[in-house]
């Protein structure tokens, strides 16, 4: 199989949308070191 030389970029608003997808993405073969995290700001209602 190839090695996918993609960067990831995941925006959630807390922390544990961010734990869940960098754990998905790491066990569908993603390289944990091109995975960046980025918080964003609880949205308005």
């Amino acid at each position: 199989m190839t090695k996918r030389k993609v960067d990831v970029t995941i925006l959630c608003e807390d922390l544990q949308q961010q734990v869940f997808a960098r754990y998905f993405l790491i066990k569908r073969g993603f390289d944990a070191k091109k995975i960046r995290l980025l918080s964003l700001p609880d949205g308005q209602r």
